[in-house]
């Protein structure tokens, strides 16, 4: 972070981490810690990956490109059927824009 601080690395100028959980999580149930403890497929579709998740990259944006001055998004639910009864499911595909006041963008 440092480095993109003082400009060692250049002015970014956007970055693109993105969330999806569509049928990359076929198979969830049996999914298992190092632990043997099950993985909370049923949270995931029914919360969303946005907030089960974005907390961890929004936190590094933050330190990285200051405060943020501007949201867009739009959501979208791709794979509907993922074999699991899990209701509501939430959108699995989200695209945000954050707009930071030191003039950076992550699409």
């Amino acid at each position: 972070m440092e480095g993109v601080r003082d400009g060692r690395i250049g002015r970014p100028g956007s970055r693109t981490p993105s969330s999806m959980t569509g049928d990359s999580l076929l198979g969830m149930q049996e999914w298992k810690s190092e632990s043997g403890a099950p993985w909370p497929w049923r949270d995931e579709l029914e919360v969303g990956c946005t907030l089960e998740h974005a907390g961890y990259y929004v936190s590094w944006l933050l330190a990285m490109f200051g405060p943020v001055s501007r949201v867009t998004a739009a959501n979208t639910l791709v794979v509907p059927d993922k074999g699991v009864p899990a209701t509501p499911q939430q959108p699995d595909l989200k695209h945000r824009v954050l707009e930071h006041e030191s003039g950076v963008s992550r699409a």
